[in-house]
């Protein structure tokens, strides 16, 4: 008979920090170069790759990012990698409500209805959605400790994207008449600020219930590590070489061979090369570049190594995971000529 395991009720980031290769700290205070004492959810160090692995419920990415140069100022021997978990996301409820309900707003009869389910008056296939899309949201809340400040904070800023002046002129015109439209928050990517500024989103909202289990209980590292690969998440801390590549080739104007120079850059600023998802065989920079090239991914273009097609429908879901900021990161350390499109940043079409 199998041992039971415990679930404790609230999440131990040491887990994540184990399954990304790292041995936690107690410590949850870390000092930066201007005297600030930073408080933090996880701080995880990782010997071999000369790194520490710092997650912060902060609410702001940009303020994030300051709070990543002042640790990395005070440590210069060693690479920080800032990780953000994301509670929440009403851009992500909008779209599954958009998709599942065919409506773009959320009127007073929709609201009446939901109440209407739930007092057992009617039947409704809305009610059920609105619990499916909200359970992950409320899980997360439930399952991890995060500052309450930080939440509200978030929460407001999230709640900002609502045309407030539209529905008060509406309500104006006709007085009772309250609808939320839901068309801004059709085209925002929750962790694209994130990914802009380097840091590497975990987006919490996302997780089910297997999940849950599977990181509370923290007894199977290899399949906690899975799961983060699946989210694209495993990917920041172990970038493999030919998805670099190809980023790069879409990102920046190189050539060949620094391309080459850049790839293999990646472990220096704490992120050692993962295991190549497309060129399976190969492991060098500059092999992983040809053989990417023979297999029709990369091409020669006038101006650097570009992105084929195939290449760019090999990163279409990629470059929205959080993994993608790893890329960002690389380029803004080494100062590349970036050619960044603003489809670049836009959500994939549902």
């Amino acid at each position: 008979m199998s041992e039971l395991i415990e679930k404790p009720s609230k999440l131990n980031w040491g887990t994540i920090g184990r399954a990304l290769g790292g041995e936690p700290r107690e410590n949850k205070i870390i000092r930066g170069a201007s005297g600030i004492e930073h408080s933090v959810d996880l701080i995880c160090v990782d010997d071999k790759a000369n790194r520490v692995i710092v997650i912060s419920s902060e609410q702001s990415p940009r303020v994030g990012a300051l709070m990543q140069t002042d640790i990395q100022a005070a440590f210069r021997g060693t690479q920080i990698l800032l990780t953000r978990p994301i509670a929440f996301d009403f851009a992500s409820i909008a779209k599954k409500i958009v998709q599942q309900l065919g409506i773009m707003e959320l009127d007073a009869q929709f609201f009446k209805s939901i109440e209407q389910a739930n007092n057992n008056v009617v039947d409704i296939p809305a009610n059920e959605i609105i619990r499916a899309v909200a359970a992950p949201i409320k899980m997360a809340l439930e399952n991890v400790e995060m500052p309450p400040l930080n939440q509200c904070l978030a929460f407001i800023q999230q709640a900002a994207l609502i045309d407030w002046r539209g529905m008060r002129k509406r309500f104006e015109a006709a007085p009772g008449d309250v609808a939320i439209p839901l068309s801004n928050f059709l085209t925002v990517d929750s962790m694209e600020a994130d990914r802009r500024v380097g840091i590497c989103p975990i987006p919490l909202y996302e997780f089910s219930e297997r999940d849950w289990d599977l990181f509370l209980t923290g007894a199977d590292i290899e399949a906690i590590a899975e799961r983060l690969k699946e989210m694209g998440i495993f990917q920041y801390f172990f970038p493999p070489g030919d998805q670099v590549a190809l980023g790069l080739a879409e990102r920046a104007n190189v050539d060949a061979g620094l391309l080459a120079t850049t790839i293999e850059a990646a472990p220096g600023i704490g992120h050692p090369l993962g295991t190549p998802e497309i060129i399976k065989d190969a492991r060098k920079a500059a092999e992983l570049i040809e053989r990417l090239q023979d297999a029709g991914f990369l091409v020669e273009g006038e101006l650097g190594m570009e992105a084929t097609e195939k290449g760019s429908a090999a990163r279409a879901i990629v470059k929205f995971r959080p993994r993608e900021s790893f890329l960002t990161k690389l380029l803004q350390r080494l100062s590349l000529n970036l050619s960044v499109s603003p489809k670049d940043f836009m959500p994939p079409h549902a």
